[in-house]
């Protein structure tokens, strides 16, 4: 196998397969990049995975002669960064010789014997819909706002993100029980379907198609999602089990978020919350926000002393009232929405017990009440 390839192309094909190479595994080759080398397309395939996830990415390369090898992808992410943009020469018989403007490594390469051709399994019919990677991927950034950071013991699962589509819209979901986020688009599909990505599946999404333009094509099958474009192959395990009956849970919020509702400047909240949750402890102190007097006052009492501080709505509120919220969940939303671009956030609350439910065009949080008795 002998190619030579420009190092944006082959940082991009490393980019998106990393993420599903193992950090630990039995077999060795698990820590590898799979390399292929095609002259007939004068394509470098480069593939990663972990059992549970998997990507191929496919680079424009000139070829040589053929052939296939397993390389520790440690060693040639960190080779190729450190490399000055121009071309990189791959050769590879006994060894892997890489070289790069003057500098040239010679690595062993593994046995790829239990390496899995995960990519050939077609066992299932799968529900299959499009949807641009731009789109896609801003619909999982924002409902990874309220998914668990750590796997839990809960009654429905709350690590992964849902894809769900169903009644020509497509949302991405997630909850960890305390909080849910619903993105959501309209999408010309008359298939339905619902689909529980896991953390790493997700990531990984992100990764390989977070700077795509391109459409994707999303295949799902009972336990596996395909996501794909002409350069990218991703597969990725689902979870299986239950998930919060979202529609039902904030379609009650929103009936009962009657009490107060006004429009705040998103990044003139997050401010306010940060600044009065200095006082506070980092899990255990909870915000009091009160709406009186046409202001939001947000107080709290912690360890390190009170806080008060008060910002003002966009537009009036009619009816006073107060909850109370933990702020390392609000700041997550609240972040993110200016990291969208978003000028204006709803804030909607039925009282100290019905939590408050924020909304901006295409995204509904709702975030549960911290009640004391």
């Amino acid at each position: 196998m002998k190619l030579t390839i420009i190092k944006s192309d082959l940082s991009a094909a490393i980019r998106a397969a990393g993420p599903a190479v193992a950090k630990s595994a039995v077999s060795p080759s698990l820590k590898c990049f799979k390399l292929f080398a095609d002259t007939a397309n004068s394509t470098l395939v480069l593939s990663g995975t972990d059992l549970e996830l998997g990507v191929r990415a496919v680079a424009p390369a000139q070829v040589l002669r053929d052939g296939a090898c397993f390389v520790a992808a440690d060693f040639l992410a960190n080779a190729v960064k450190a490399a000055p943009d121009g071309d990189i020469s791959l050769d590879v018989g006994k060894t892997a010789e890489l070289k790069v403007a003057g500098a040239k490594y010679k690595v062993p390469v593994e046995d790829g014997a239990s390496w899995p051709d995960w990519s050939r399994d077609q066992s299932e019919t799968a529900t299959v819909f499009r949807v641009g990677a731009v789109v896609l991927c801003d619909l999982m950034r924002k409902a990874q706002v309220a998914a668990a950071q750590k796997e839990t013991e809960t009654k429905f699962l709350t690590s992964g993100v849902l894809l769900d589509l169903k009644g020509g819209t497509l949302a991405a979901v997630a909850s960890d029980n305390r909080r849910i986020s619903v993105a959501s688009v309209r999408h010309s599909s008359d298939v339905t379907c619902a689909a529980i990505v896991p953390r790493k599946g997700v990531s990984a999404i992100l990764s390989a198609f977070g700077e795509s333009g391109h459409e994707l094509l999303v295949s799902v099958t009972s336990g596996k999602i395909k996501v794909e474009t002409e350069g990218v192959q991703l597969w990725s395990g689902l979870m299986a089990g239950r998930f919060v009956p979202w529609r039902d849970v904030v379609e009650r919020a929103a009936k009962k978020a009657k009490a107060v509702r006004a429009e705040f400047e998103p990044a003139n909240l997050l401010g306010a919350v940060r600044r009065a949750a200095l006082t506070g402890d980092d899990n255990d102190s909870a915000i009091l926000w009160r709406f009186a007097d046409g202001k939001l006052s947000l107080s709290l009492t912690g360890r390190a002393g009170e806080s008060e501080v008060e910002t003002e709505p966009l537009s009036a509120f009619e009816t006073d009232g107060e909850v109370s919220l933990f702020p390392n969940c609000t700041t997550g939303f609240l972040s993110a929405a200016v990291g969208a671009g978003y000028s204006a956030v709803e804030v909607r609350t039925g009282g100290p017990k019905e939590g408050v439910l924020f909304g901006v065009s295409g995204w509904q949080y709702l975030e549960m009440p911290c009640v004391k008795e």
